[in-house]
């Protein structure tokens, strides 16, 4: 294990979270999107019902133990309402709720989980940044490095889109270059390459 992933891992014996990804969620805009009343949560098998004003929570062999978890409902500038759970522990709304067991459903916050990102050092989350920019554009049937716009992708939306990649990319070698130089001191300066020692601005104003 290399340098900052040693450090933290042996020396510090540090624990990472948990990741939001790893667990089953509910999603609040997706549920009252799609007029769902009722469906089962895999692989937990729970069942949840919107009702007026909650969401009732059934669990169990013979889904005799239940439960409720509010629903807050704000306005919209364009009409209509965006609703949001409210978590049972903080008392907060939250988009998400992640189920770490069939009685334990909260928030974000309240099961100390983290992102993927949060993982990743700085030269790897602009790389991963950069990659998802390429593969949205990717599966739209365009392809950034050959400067291919998707056929129903407006001209001002795939230069942003490019823009931003190029962004990344930039800052990418940037932070490559800073890590390198933390960890190998001056024997690595015969190997960096010193037209990613900057940041052009100007794409980060143009995007």
């Amino acid at each position: 294990m290399a340098h900052w992933g040693w450090y933290w891992k042996v020396k510090k014996n540090h624990i990472p979270k948990k990741l939001c990804s790893n667990l089953a969620k509910l999603d609040s805009f997706k549920l009252f999107k799609d007029n769902a009343q009722a469906y089962i949560v895999k692989p937990h098998d729970i069942k949840a019902e919107v009702k007026n004003d909650h969401l009732l929570i059934t669990y169990g062999k013979q889904k005799r133990a239940s439960y409720k978890i509010n629903i807050d409902k704000l306005p919209c500038n364009y009409g209509f309402y965006r609703y949001y759970f409210i978590c049972g522990l903080c008392k907060k709304r939250a988009r998400f709720l992640y189920l770490e067991a069939q009685s334990v459903i909260l928030c974000r916050r309240c099961l100390n989980l983290g992102y993927k990102s949060q993982l990743l050092r700085t030269s790897m989350r602009y790389l991963d940044k950069n990659q998802q920019i390429i593969d949205f554009v990717k599966c739209k049937g365009g392809s950034i490095e050959q400067d291919k716009r998707p056929r129903y992708m407006r001209k001002q939306k795939f230069k942003r889109l490019k823009n931003l990649a190029t962004y990344y990319e930039q800052k990418w070698h940037q932070a490559s270059n800073k890590e390198i130089r933390q960890w190998y001191g001056v024997k690595a300066e015969p190997y960096i390459d010193e037209c990613f020692d900057y940041v052009d601005e100007s794409l980060k104003k143009s995007l």
